[in-house]
């Protein structure tokens, strides 16, 4: 063969020997039990569940901002209130008094992302709450940036 070409430096296919590996076996068993009878995993129970938003990390878009969030269901407003946590944002969170303990756990959860959180139970129907929550949010937090209101 001529110097400088290809098969001066590399080993051809053929010359290569591989040697097939051997198939693996599986236990028929695993703990006494058949493994086609073995479990496979369970969907997680409510209580089981992790907020797969502890999980995210954002852009930080809205550090420094103060977000006031109410109205809409508890689970769009859990969602809401944790994304713009993870996007730097204190929340301040507006609740139906029959969500107090759902309201509590999205306050901690929030803390948990580092930020600042807060619940306010009452009736967003009634001007006089909505002045007394929004006064208290900004006595909290200094100010208020971001006002989010959805409707069921």
């Amino acid at each position: 063969m001529p110097e400088g070409t290809l098969t001066d430096w590399t080993t051809t296919a053929t010359e290569l020997k591989f040697e097939m590996p051997q198939p693996v076996s599986l236990p028929a068993t695993i703990d006494g039990e058949p493994l086609e009878r073995r479990k496979v995993a369970r969907p997680l129970r409510e209580d089981e569940r992790v907020d797969e938003s502890l999980f995210w990390n954002g852009t930080g878009k809205l550090a420094g901002k103060v977000a006031i969030i109410s109205g809409g269901s508890e689970t769009i407003r859990h969602a809401m209130a944790m994304l713009f946590s993870r996007e730097g944002a204190d929340v301040a969170v507006i609740y139906q008094e029959t969500e107090e303990e759902g309201a509590r756990s999205l306050v901690s959860h929030i803390e948990m992302t580092g930020k600042r959180a807060m619940a306010i139970g009452g009736d967003m129907a009634d001007t006089a709450f909505c002045n007394m929550a929004a006064a208290q949010v900004a006595e909290e937090f200094g100010k208020i940036d971001l006002v989010i209101t959805s409707l069921r």
